[in-house]
């Protein structure tokens, strides 16, 4: 058998991703069988045919068949599509890569896409097409089918499944005898299949890994053969070995098979014949522990043409003799052609000339059979062909006429339609631009009420200010004067007292319209406004509190505006969180710190005994109620928190 046809075989063989571990098969099949109909039942059968490879395709069949029915019992559509997709592949492995095939993957990809609980079996039906196009020998379509599927398996992250996709894209190059090309390919994934392979345990990642190695052994050969240079024939061996150890830690038949056969016929090329031959008999004994027909004939005929090579032709012979009963038993006529070349071969090194012209008789009566077979049965798919073209055209025939009759009647009609659509799409558009243009005055109208409203309130907030200014604070001045004149003219000792205590409530009364009036005056205050505002009041408090240091602290890089109101709800914040640290926290030192960036934050610290630590759920009284109250009400976070030194923080800050 030439080698390049057994390695072409065996690279459509290594693109799809099965692992063979016998022992876990019989485990499994004595599972499913124990197992009542369940999801755990179709969870079994699952991982079974994940290890296709050591199943017969008969068996593969079967139990893609059985799972797709418990699938559909179950209402479990992702699963129902994996067992329809290893019904194909089953199908693809039989050589049968027709209509029907295609039809089945085409039905399946109409109503999968690559989203949540579909994402395996859309990417296994994409490789599935892909590797019929190839055994088609339609690369460049395979090649789209990878490439379009790539980026989504990349921006997914799923990396056992990026990994059998690369594996599949080599095989479009190696075909085509493009050698350097697919280990342009195989090289980073290699790569990438180790590291994966180093952090994590997956028979499924290590069984890519080991047919990597097995690819890129077939390429170096492939480059041997044209050029004989030794560092092909190591890396050969170098990769095949690899390959083959791979498939023994993870008591893989599939991979071991196809790494023996590759390395033995390197062997074979170096004169390392005994080394050779021991390894295509190991690969075919796993080929038939395997139970596939179709490459246990093809790997009986390597070594057959082997041993015609070696000087032992007659065991080429017997070998020959195997293959073909099996062959026709199984109606394998491509294969039974193949074996008659080898069986000549085998009959020619041996000398036995009568054999050999036997052998070459029986291969052009089989070749001829085949070739009249193949005829009868075109010419009978021809006729079949010709009597359906034939009643397709009596019906078109009869349609046509029935269509020409019609057609004035249609044309009408269609022009009444046409008009009447041209009407209704008129009267649409109609609708919509007056609809367009009510909204339009509507939201014309919001806007103007919106700005009315906004110069009341602006008119409004400037006439309180006013009032304010001109009369209440005009009296609370007069009350302070009356107080002071009522101090100098006062004898009586026993008056002093009320009469101070009048006098530094008319002093609050004033200072308090001072602070109101401040924010109402203005359309909006900065942070920085806001931060002089509390340094003028720090002044105003500190000589009632002279052991105490207070300070201000900007650091704004953003100097955020606040409306009026908001301003004033952080002003009266700071100044109860001020009075707080002054009166009830026994501190030496308060600082307020203004902070801005993106956001901004403001935040009262002292270094007193700090708050209990329940203080802030029991609210303290109604200081920090009202605190609370005007933070919700502006929208914004407050809260205390301890100071790593001592003391509490008040901090408040933007939603």
């Amino acid at each position: 058998m030439p080698t390049k046809t057994f390695l072409c075989i065996v690279f459509l063989m290594l693109t799809c991703l099965l692992q063979a571990q016998t022992p876990r098969i019989d485990s499994l099949k004595k599972v499913i069988v124990a197992q009542e109909p369940s999801s755990q039942q179709l969870s079994s059968i699952y991982r079974l045919l994940l290890d296709n490879a050591s199943l017969s395709n008969d068996t593969l069949a079967h139990y893609a068949e059985k799972g797709y029915q418990l699938a559909i019992k179950l209402k479990d559509k992702p699963r129902a599509s994996l067992m329809r997709y290893y019904t194909g592949y089953s199908m693809a492995r039989s050589g049968i890569i027709d209509g029907r095939l295609d039809s089945l993957i085409q039905k399946e990809l109409k109503t999968l896409a690559y989203k949540d609980d579909y994402k395996e079996p859309y990417a296994r039906f994409i490789m599935l097409d892909a590797n019929r196009l190839t055994r088609s020998n339609k690369i460049k379509e395979a090649m789209q089918l990878y490439y379009g599927l790539l980026p989504l398996l990349e921006k997914d992250r799923d990396t056992v499944m990026l990994l059998n996709l690369q594996l599949n894209m080599s095989t479009g190059p190696s075909m085509m005898g493009h050698f350097n090309e697919t280990l342009k390919v195989v090289h980073p994934a290699l790569a990438m299949a180790r590291v994966y392979n180093q952090h994590h345990y997956s028979i499924t990642a290590l069984q890519v890994e080991g047919l990597l190695n097995s690819n890129a052994g077939i390429c170096f050969l492939h480059l041997y053969e044209a050029d004989h240079q030794q560092l092909y024939a190591d890396s050969c061996l170098y990769y095949t070995t690899r390959s083959i150890e791979i498939g023994e830690q993870i008591q893989s038949l599939y991979v071991r098979c196809a790494s023996m056969n590759v390395k033995g016929l390197m062997l074979s090329y170096v004169n390392r014949v005994a080394e050779a031959e021991q390894l295509l008999q190991a690969g075919l004994q796993l080929r038939k522990q395997i139970g596939d027909p179709l490459y246990t004939v093809s790997d009986m005929t390597v070594l057959a043409s082997f041993y015609s090579a070696t000087g032992k032709p007659q065991q080429g012979v017997v070998l020959c003799m195997e293959a073909l009963q099996i062959a026709r038993e199984r109606k394998m006529s491509a294969a039974i052609v193949l074996v008659y070349n080898t069986l000549a071969e085998c009959y020619r090194k041996a000398g036995d000339n009568a054999m050999y012209a036997q052998t070459v008789q029986q291969l052009s009566s089989f070749k001829d059979t085949m070739y009249r077979e193949n005829s009868a049965r075109a010419i009978a798919e021809l006729q079949t062909q010709y009597e359906v073209q034939k009643k397709e055209n009596t019906i078109i025939q009869q349609q046509l006429d029935i269509t020409r009759k019609n057609q004035q009647l249609y044309g009408v009609a269609g022009i009444l339609l046409a008009a009447a659509a041209i009407a209704v799409i008129l009267f649409i558009s109609y609708r919509k631009r007056q609809q367009l243009k009510m909204r339009m005055i509507h939201e014309e109208e919001k806007i103007l009420s919106a700005q009315a409203v906004k110069e009341a309130e602006e008119q409004e907030r400037k006439r309180i200010a006013a009032d304010l200014h001109d009369n209440l604070g005009a009296y609370a001045a007069s009350m302070v004067s009356n107080v002071n004149q009522l101090q100098m003219m006062t004898p009586v000792v026993a008056a002093e007292r009320p009469v101070q205590e009048l006098r530094n409530n008319s002093l609050s009364i004033v200072s308090e319209l001072t602070d109101t009036i401040w924010v109402l005056k203005r359309e909006a205050l900065t942070l920085t406004a806001i931060s002089d505002r509390i340094k003028v009041f720090l002044q105003r408090i500190q000589p009632s509190y002279p052991h105490i240091h207070a300070g201000v602290v900007d650091e704004l890089d953003y100097d955020h505006s606040l409306p009026p109101s908001q301003a004033f709800h952080l002003y009266r914040i700071l100044q109860e969180a001020i009075n707080n640290a002054f009166r009830h926290s026994g501190a030496d030192e308060v600082l307020v710190i203004f902070q801005g960036g993106e956001s901004w934050q403001v935040t009262v610290k002292d270094n007193g005994k700090g708050l209990p630590a329940d203080a802030e759920k029991q609210g303290a009284g109604n200081g920090l109620y009202n605190m609370r109250a005007r933070a919700n009400e502006a929208g914004w976070q407050l809260h205390w928190k301890e100071n790593e030194g001592g003391g509490t923080a008040v901090v408040v800050s933007a939603g």
